[in-house]
């Protein structure tokens, strides 16, 4: 771990942000820093808030600054190419509570806080994001419309595992639907109570990153192992994967429900999206009430929304007082 300081006083400090897609390029008086999707120019420093593809770019741009869990995700996704970390004096990385490693940026003296994909709640071995009260706040917006409520995580897990047994006492297998990383290990956890728990290749790459860092998943097969033992002609067992065509696949071939996890069902009227696939708002970002929480939480003079449902969080957050604003694209701003 490499330290780089820089001696700044607060009243001579000018910043300013601009809005790249998936990516923000931050100037702290001469100094340049990208995060995440930043795939063009040269910088200072280069800082990654987790270690999902839509926020990784094709190359790091500048001197490293992240978590030694995130650092070690991307080394699994890009097969072995691993990045020196640096801490800068000013920067301070924050839990985010999204997914193993996830952090938040705070510039200090609490000038600024990027927030990036956020979760205040805790769930199973997640501890969520704790806000901090700053002068500016840059917030997302994936789920920041009214319709997006998630309900009370202990009741959710108690309603996913009461119809999980219900189908397996039934003869019915299950294929748990889900991102490979972050939901893929919270579905693990979820379901290692069951003997024939069964996860996707990829999933099982990120799980034991997780195990490295102290995050206990339980006992499960890979995908290939359960495939050449002949697992799935057997029932009661539970399928972990990220893989929608394969999951419609195996359900067909094994008589097997699908159950997809993700926020995005609560578009839909009620949970359920077919005959054969159900769904739970079970998620790693932030509902839309958690949204507007971080914000009352974090008291901020002006509030920017990042990306996701950016127009409608923002109106709600003016009706609440706020000066909310939705973060333009390729348009710098002086905070």
């Amino acid at each position: 771990m490499f330290s780089w300081r820089l001696k700044i006083i607060p009243e001579q400090v000018m910043l300013r942000i601009m809005c790249t897609g998936n990516g923000l390029i931050l100037e702290i008086n001469d100094l340049k820093v990208a995060i995440d999707r930043v795939n063009f120019g040269s910088y200072d420093f280069h800082f990654i808030t987790h270690a999902h593809t839509d926020h990784l770019p094709r190359q790091i741009r500048g001197k490293l600054i992240t978590s030694q869990e995130t650092n070690e995700l991307i080394k699994v996704r890009n097969k072995g190419v691993r990045e020196n970390l640096h801490e800068v004096s000013f920067l301070e990385p924050v839990n985010s509570g999204h997914i193993l490693g996830s952090r938040a940026l705070l510039v200090k003296e609490n000038k600024l806080l990027y927030t990036s994909d956020v979760n205040p709640r805790d769930r199973l071995f997640m501890k969520g994001f704790k806000p901090i009260q700053v002068d500016t706040l840059i917030i997302e917006g994936t789920y920041g419309k009214k319709n997006f409520v998630f309900g009370e995580t202990g009741k959710l897990i108690d309603e996913i595992l009461s119809y999980t047994f219900k189908l397996l006492s039934e003869g019915r297998n299950i294929v748990a639907l889900g991102y490979s990383l972050g939901k893929g290990q919270i579905l693990t956890r979820l379901f290692s109570w069951c003997s024939d728990l069964i996860v996707d290749n990829e999933v099982a790459h990120f799980n034991e990153v997780y195990e490295r860092f102290g995050v206990y998943l339980g006992k499960y097969l890979r995908y290939t192992e359960a495939s050449r033992e002949g697992l799935f002609k057997e029932r009661s067992w539970v399928f972990v994967t990220h893989r929608e065509g394969l999951a419609k696949r195996i359900a067909k071939q094994y008589e097997a429900k699908i159950i997809r996890f993700t926020g995005w069902v609560c578009q839909s009227r009620n949970k359920r999206q077919s005959r054969e696939i159900y769904g739970f708002p079970l998620s790693d970002h932030a509902d839309f009430y958690d949204l507007v929480n971080i914000v009352r939480e974090t008291q901020p003079s002006r509030v920017y929304i990042a990306y996701g449902f950016s127009n409608e969080l923002a109106a709600y957050l003016r009706e609440l007082g706020f000066d909310a604003h939705l973060l333009p694209r390729n348009q710098k701003i002086e905070l």
